[in-house]
């Protein structure tokens, strides 16, 4: 029997002594939905002596619905096999067209360690060819998610932002062999040809002595966010999770792909799909960042949604009762409520008092670049006695209006910027900012973003600011023909729309030839700026070194500086220098 199986390298590692019972509800769970058993190739805990591991197999017949045709009559009937291996004390599971192994395998036992399996592929001479990794925020406007891919990243890749972004998928090649891990789920995947059982378990079992020995100190991996113990974190520490985040990219890829639907159940029992706004409104709302009270209950809803259990647990999970009543469809799965799926895939992250922790992927995750950023991220705010007294970001608007009001940000940019050679204002329309300058004796351009608000440490108002300066980063590197077809297009001789405002704020000599002799220069650098009328310096300063120092922080605060740090990286990833202009 370990002779006709043909597999592939392929399989998720998990930590244990399965006894008989727990096999049993592994492969019962694997068949969950099967229409028929393969009863010749069913093996319940077979031994193979001479190479000391044990095996079970299941194959089976599924049905799946088809996404070419609304008939329910039409089904695709595909096989799907379970093959479970019990070696040294770990179990390897490689498995296809299953049911949802979450209760029967992940909640049961332990997946493989983040570092053993970064073992397994962090070498000297490992070529890195792909790195995924989750940045540590929550932010609704920074960047979370980012991929590298170059013949061997080590040495190529921008180590700055390292320390802060958690792996969470590889691809490797180490000589000959070529590996994937996904870390979160404990999978490792080594392309081959396709293999016996037998050496499927001796290449288990060689992978886990790799694992054994650890990575080196100084790998590559070790630049990256350390998984560490969340029991330590919470019992040890006395650190409190703050914020949570549903990674609703996760819902809406597989939504787009029409692995699944969502469902809401009706009085009768049947379940109705949930298509079009409703659908859009209900992902609008899970999307948000929303805040834990002391207990651990979502702030605004503490009679509805929660973390379960207390300090000491060892995962970290949400009750939500909308959740519960949203089902989902699909994924060769049968229904499930939409928080038991967002457990099941990890789809979450949640943001703690303290900013250097974050939990992801079902596991606890230390920053190891420390707090040290904290002063360079303060080296990013510039004090301009312009913004004060401000009253609205860009005021009133009358027909006759050829300037911006005096108390508005807008107003105050322009002064800061009066003596650059150029200045545009480009906003309301297909804006690259709110205003783009030039400075030729410091080779310079400047995209510019205004904000008002009440001063305070406020997260919500920084990140909507940051997010209209990362999604315009792209438009920083424009070539002369573009900025020129923009100036001709949308700023030369053109008033802002209701005023008599000009949308060429300054101008010296000719744009064309100007900007051509401005690029050429080797120096030539671009800065990014936010001009935040709601920022103290000195406010903003006492508290991030309150970060510094571990004093805890209430829950804004630690989300600004994730905001403050997301931009900074953004800008520097691109070779764009951040600037935070606010106020004393």
């Amino acid at each position: 029997m370990p002779g006709e199986f043909r597999l592939s390298r392929n399989a998720r590692f998990y930590v244990g002594q399965p006894d008989d019972a727990e096999i049993a509800a592994i492969l019962e769970a694997a068949r969950e939905g099967a229409v028929e058993d393969v009863d010749e190739y069913a093996v319940f805990r077979v031994s193979v002596a001479g190479l000391n591991y044990v095996y079970s197999t299941l194959v089976f017949l599924v049905e799946r619905e088809v996404h070419f045709h609304s008939s329910h009559d039409l089904t695709d009937r595909i096989y799907g096999f379970v093959v479970i291996v019990e070696i040294d004390d770990h179990i390897v599971v490689l498995k296809k067209n299953c049911g949802d192994l979450t209760e029967a395998l992940d909640e049961k036992f332990e997946k493989i360690g983040f570092e053993s399996l970064a073992a397994s592929v962090d070498t000297e001479t490992a070529e890195f060819k792909k790195i995924n990794v989750r940045n540590m925020t929550v932010s609704e406007r920074a960047i979370r998610l980012r991929s590298y891919e170059a013949m061997d990243l080590r040495g190529v890749i921008s180590l700055h932002a390292a320390g802060r972004s958690i792996p969470s998928y590889l691809r490797v090649q180490d000589g000959t062999s070529i590996k994937s891990v996904t870390l979160g789920a404990g999978r490792l995947v080594e392309f081959s040809d396709r293999q016996t059982i037998d050496e499927i378990a001796l290449w288990a079992r060689q992978e886990l002595a790799r694992m054994a020995r650890g990575a080196p100190a100084d790998g590559f991996l070790s630049n990256f966010a350390r998984a560490v113990d969340l029991v330590s974190v919470e019992i040890d520490q006395k650190i409190l999770p703050r914020s949570l985040l549903i990674e609703t990219s996760v819902l809406l890829n597989k939504i787009e792909l029409g692995a699944i639907k969502l469902c809401i159940e009706k009085k009768n029992g049947g379940l109705a799909e949930i298509v079009g706004v409703a659908r859009k409104s209900l992902l609008e709302l899970i999307s948000k960042v929303y805040e834990f009270d002391d207990e651990g209950k979502v702030v605004g809803h503490e009679a509805h949604a929660w973390l379960k259990g207390k300090p000491g647990r060892k995962s970290l999970t949400i009750h939500a009762k909308l959740l519960q009543r949203v089902k989902v469809l699909g994924d060769g799965a049968e229904a499930m409520t939409l928080q038991k799926f967002i457990h099941r895939d990890g789809a979450y992250a949640i943001c703690f008092d303290d900013p250097k922790y974050m939990y992801f992927g079902k596991r606890c995750f230390m920053d190891v670049s420390g707090s040290s950023e904290i002063e360079s991220l303060l080296g990013l705010f510039v004090e301009r006695s312009e913004l004060v007294d401000m009253t609205s970001e860009k005021g009133a608007f009358v027909a006759a209006q050829i300037d911006f009001d005096a108390g508005s940000v807008f107003s105050a940019v322009e002064k800061i910027h009066a003596k650059d050679d150029f200045l545009f204002c480009d906003d309301l329309g297909n804006e690259w900012a709110d205003h783009i300058s030039f400075n030729k004796s410091v080779g310079v351009v400047h995209f510019i973003h205004s904000k008002h608000g009440d001063v305070s440490a406020s997260a919500s108002a920084l990140q909507v600011v940051v997010g209209q300066a990362i999604k315009n980063l792209g438009n920083m590197h424009f070539s002369v023909d573009q900025m020129l077809a923009k100036y001709e297009k949308s700023l030369h001789g053109k008033v802002i729309k209701g005023t008599a405002i000009q949308r060429v704020r300054r101008r010296s000599g000719q744009f064309p030839a100007f900007l051509r002799h401005l690029v050429s220069n080797y120096g030539f650098e671009r800065v990014c700026v936010l001009a935040c009328s709601f920022i103290s310096l000195g406010q903003i300063s006492r508290e991030l070194r309150k970060i510094k120092s571990g004093s805890p922080v209430t829950g804004n605060v630690t989300q600004f500086y994730w905001i403050v740090s997301s931009f900074a990286h953004a800008c520097r990833d691109v070779g764009v220098i951040p600037r935070i202009y606010c106020l004393p």
